[in-house]
């Protein structure tokens, strides 16, 4: 871990060094050594204009351009996702839940409000809380947003955690991941059920784009922790929240020390260094989790508190929404970036044609119906097209994906072993030269012949 930051005054440019465990600890912003005015100019600023694209994890960026050419996925987030998943979702928390507001929860509505604040999202998404003592909170939705957290979460955090986790699930909002992350959840759910009716053979088909939304999805989490980190600016905050997730509990937390789950992930990652083998076995254990392991999680986010763009970002210098040329969706007219993918308002492809509206459509005249008729035969036909595409797709991806585990297990089975026939030749050679030495001694304790 580095143990001093160097960071240039903005008033006067001069470079100060901080001690990282005082960034680690930092709740106020420290003075310049030379003309005494604050380092981090904007600390106590809400990023109400904060581009998300400045404090998104490369990971991040890097798998969700994967993600683009990954065969069938506009097709699920486009013609099932959006006009099923949300809704059962929302149905099932409305039904199962107690939902917050300025009369229910007023408190928890409140924190849930600064987080949202801090973040500049608006309008307020739906707030749940669900009846369950694992502490998790989860985003859904695509056209409209709303957040679930469970009493286990508000029963072991407390007030600033709370918020750490709002603004948590509501930078997932902020960075426009919810089409995809509902994508991940649907697509796993639905390769269980295709596995548990084939004997998991049908599971393979769905196999490919079932890992590569996962790892997307993970690596989205570090993202969604660094929104958490500029919500409550204080490192300390969003690392006991990770810390108390992984294995704490209130009455114990006096006991408990951040620097230590640090070290802890300072030690896994030495060994993941020193071993390739170890490093197989993390990876597997993480290849089917939607998040990272806590304490990579934590070691993450004090990487980026060290790297020097969190605190160039309390000091004001980040990239504003205005900075990046915007254009409105094709399909509803919602402003979005100029290489968005989607559109994180109703979910449309902005590069493609805009979806018809059936609420808007005149009624057809008496003479067309054999028009109509074909024209949905016709979009019938393409969704199955495209269906079977995917699939086709899938199924190659799923080859190229077997053949790769099959490849790389067969390089570390010969890296591994290709060392013990020389060891055994060398211990064979020497063992030979032993036994000719020792034929040519005389042989002794024997009785001697008289002649």
């Amino acid at each position: 871990m580095v143990e001093l930051v160097e960071f240039i005054c903005g008033s006067c440019q001069s470079p100060n060094r901080i001690k990282t465990s005082q960034l680690l600890r930092l709740t106020r912003s420290p003075r310049c050594g030379k003309c005494g005015s604050p380092l981090f100019r904007c600390m106590e600023a809400s990023f109400k204009d904060l581009d998300p694209a400045c404090y998104q994890h490369p990971l991040d960026l890097e798998a969700l351009e994967k993600l683009k050419h990954i065969p069938g996925i506009k097709t699920l987030l486009r013609k099932v996702i959006r006009w099923t998943v949300e809704l059962n979702l929302r149905l099932s928390q409305a039904a199962n839940t107690v939902q917050v507001s300025e009369k229910q929860l007023p408190q928890i509505h409140h924190r849930f409000a600064i987080a949202a604040d801090r973040l500049g999202i608006e309008p307020l998404p739906e707030l749940f809380v669900v009846q369950h003592p694992y502490p998790n909170a989860t985003t859904y939705g695509v056209d409209q947003y709303f957040v679930t957290i469970t009493t286990g979460a508000i029963e072991l955090m407390n007030e600033d955690e709370q918020i750490a986790i709002f603004a948590h699930e509501l930078g997932h909002i902020h960075s426009d991941h919810m089409l995809y992350k509902t994508a991940a959840r649907f697509v796993s759910a639905l390769a269980a059920r295709i596995a548990a009716m084939s004997f998991g053979l049908g599971g393979l088909v769905a196999l490919p784009l079932q890992l590569a939304l996962m790892w997307w999805d993970r690596c989205a989490e570090l993202t969604a922790d660094r929104a958490a980190l500029l919500a409550v600016r204080d490192p300390e905050i969003v690392l006991r929240m990770l810390m108390k997730t992984a294995g704490g509990t209130r009455s114990l937390i006096d006991e408990m020390s951040f620097e230590a789950f640090i070290e802890q992930a300072d030690r896994l990652d030495q060994v993941g260094h020193e071993s390739g083998w170890a490093r197989t076995l993390i990876f597997a254990q993480e290849l089917f989790r939607s998040h990272p392991f806590p304490v990579y999680r934590a070691k993450e986010i004090v990487a980026w508190l060290t790297s020097g763009n969190y605190l160039a970002m309390l000091d004001g210098e980040y990239q504003r929404k205005g900075d990046q040329a915007s254009t409105p969706c094709p399909a509803c007219g919602h402003p979005i970036k100029a290489d968005a993918l989607v559109c994180p308002a109703c979910g449309a492809d902005p590069h493609g044609a805009p979806e018809a509206d059936d609420g808007g459509q005149e009624p057809a005249a008496a003479g067309s119906g054999a028009d109509s008729q074909q024209e949905s035969a016709g979009s019938v036909q393409e969704v199955f097209d495209d269906i079977a595409g995917a699939a086709e797709g899938a199924l190659r991806e799923a080859g190229r994906t077997i053949k790769s585990v099959v490849d790389d297990a067969g390089g570390w089975w010969r890296r591994s072993f290709d060392a013990r026939p020389a060891a055994s030749a060398k211990r064979t050679a020497a063992g030979d030269a032993r036994s000719k030495a020792a034929a040519k001694k005389p042989k002794k304790g024997g009785k001697k012949r008289k002649r």
